[in-house]
């Protein structure tokens, strides 16, 4: 009998053997088709992004010449900026003298002459400072004239440097110099880099 029973633990042990090896075989199997399909996924990825790759290449080829007009207008826009900067500057000061012209076009009294104007800038950090010298009838109109001379937009601190009677042919008259600053044409104080030693 101990015979039979060793027979009956040896087919057990194949059944489980078996059992062990079906499920081993399906686990190997399992992995591969895993494997594969991570194969697959990973060739049709790879195939995308080549595919995205060139699709791009050939846009950068495609935009390349406008990439170096770009750059090249760029190059072109850096040179004329100091030129295009004073051409403004250039403009902005021509309309504040338009604006003071216009001013003493409309705001010198009837009884009241213009006969000489001059500016001065001697420094470029200071403003152009403007003088008006010019002929009144009496004292009146010349404090008249400085009233609204003060009232100009474009002129800063103006006020009267003198006034004086003065004969002009057999007629008296009173000669007069009115001066100020023009707003907004001192340029700003450049800050000098100090180099460490």
């Amino acid at each position: 009998m101990p015979l039979i029973n060793l027979i009956e633990s040896q087919k057990i042990a194949a059944r489980k053997n078996n059992q062990q090896l079906r499920s081993s075989k399906l686990v190997l199997i399992g992995s591969v088709a895993i494997s594969a399909l991570g194969y697959g996924t990973v060739l049709l990825q790879s195939g995308d992004i080549e595919g995205e790759m060139q699709n791009l290449e050939k846009q950068i080829k495609a935009v390349a010449p406008l990439v170096a007009q770009i750059e090249v207008n760029q190059k072109a826009a850096n040179e004329l900026s100091p030129r295009l900067a004073t051409l403004q500057d250039a403009q902005t000061l021509t309309s504040r003298w338009g604006r003071i012209m216009d001013h003493l076009a409309v705001n010198t009294p009837t009884d009241c002459w213009i006969t000489n104007i001059r500016s001065l800038s001697s420094d470029p950090e200071k403003p152009i400072t403007i003088s008006i010298i010019g002929v009144a009838k009496s004292q009146t109109n010349v404090s008249e004239f400085v009233l609204r001379w003060q009232n100009a937009k474009d002129v800063e601190g103006g006020n009267l440097r003198y006034s004086q009677e003065k004969l002009l042919d057999k007629t008296e008259a009173v000669e007069f110099e009115v001066g100020g600053d023009i707003l907004g044409t001192a340029e700003k104080k450049k800050i000098s880099e100090v180099k460490p030693s």
